[in-house]
């Protein structure tokens, strides 16, 4: 098995046990409270990661960072988002799009100091110090998370109308069971898969990709994937925005628009503007995305009509 297949694999499971996780970590959060929730993530995930640092085969590598530490990423996302939409319930889409910001733009930064830190002490022991340093911001910062008190409205916002037993929400709310039986689901799904896989791709093998398509080095290729990192940023930070201004389905129609034609362009792109120019699009898009599923999960999954 190649390096970049145990790197693609152990990411698979890292994220296959986050979303399994988030599932279920709404539930739990209504229940104990958000704050906990943020203290036994962020203990399972600094845990995997410090426990990488002693690993010695694969299989041991994808239960300690991919179950390990992808199980307490899903717990931490979910009452952290869960926690700030019901804060601000008016500015949904505003405020996924920062929650989505912030871990766009936290990889640029930590990307450097952990390069300093492998070079320094090697790629195990970083794993550890890494591991020490995620689990005490994470406690520090932890005590912070308070759930918004039942029935919260912020001052000046009306609730959407009631008709005595559930939300009109312009359309209809379904449970999951509901849901699952519904063809817009599947559609919906199916359309999210394909668009973000397309992002994950730019994610991972950016820099490989410029370097066979434009020719960039190794080092040179670092640069692009900082700049599809900048542009997820923007990306997540303007689709909010858009999100709250135009509605879920005209945001995902420009989001889906920029991303097939950012594909379409990059395969004709053989120099370097014309190349970073793709990128920039696709990772601004793909920022876009994800805030568009954070906000439908956010919502409950919250399903409209197709007029």
């Amino acid at each position: 098995m190649s390096t970049q297949e145990k790197t693609t694999n152990r990411w698979l499971v890292f994220m296959s046990a986050w979303v399994i996780v988030a599932i279920f970590a709404g539930t739990i959060t209504d229940k104990y409270g958000a704050k906990l929730l943020m203290y036994i993530g962020g203990l399972l995930f600094g845990l995997g990661w410090f426990l990488t640092g002693s690993v010695t085969t694969i299989p041991t590598l994808y239960i300690t960072f991919g179950l390990i530490a992808g199980s307490g990423a899903g717990m931490m996302y979910n009452s952290a988002l869960v926690t700030a939409m019901r804060w601000f319930p008016d500015k949904g889409g505003k405020i996924s799009g920062f929650l989505l910001s912030s871990a766009a733009i936290g990889p640029f930064f930590l990307s450097k100091v952990t390069a300093m830190i492998i070079e320094k002490f090697d790629v195990l022991n970083a794993y550890r110090i890494l591991g020490v340093a995620f689990t005490v911001g994470i406690f520090a910062v932890g005590w912070l998370l308070s759930s918004a008190p039942a029935n919260y409205h912020p001052k000046g916002w009306t609730p959407p109308v009631t008709d005595g037993t559930k939300e009109v929400i312009t359309g209809f709310e379904l449970n999951w069971k509901q849901m699952l039986k519904s063809p817009l689901f599947y559609l919906l799904f199916l359309t999210l898969v394909a668009a973000s896989t397309a992002g994950t791709m730019m994610v991972s093998s950016a820099s490989l990709i410029a370097q066979v398509q434009v020719g960039l080095t190794a080092t040179a290729g670092t640069i692009i994937v900082s700049i599809s990192t900048l542009s997820n940023f923007v990306g997540s930070l303007n689709f909010g925005v858009i999100y709250d201004k135009f509605g879920s389905y005209i945001a995902l129609l420009i989001n889906l628009i920029m991303t097939i034609s950012a594909l379409l362009l990059m395969t004709v792109a053989t120099n370097m503007p014309f190349f970073i120019f793709c990128i920039i699009m696709l990772g601004f898009s793909f920022g876009g995305l994800l805030v568009y599923s954070l906000h439908l999960q956010a919502n409950h999954l919250v399903l409209k009509t197709l007029e």
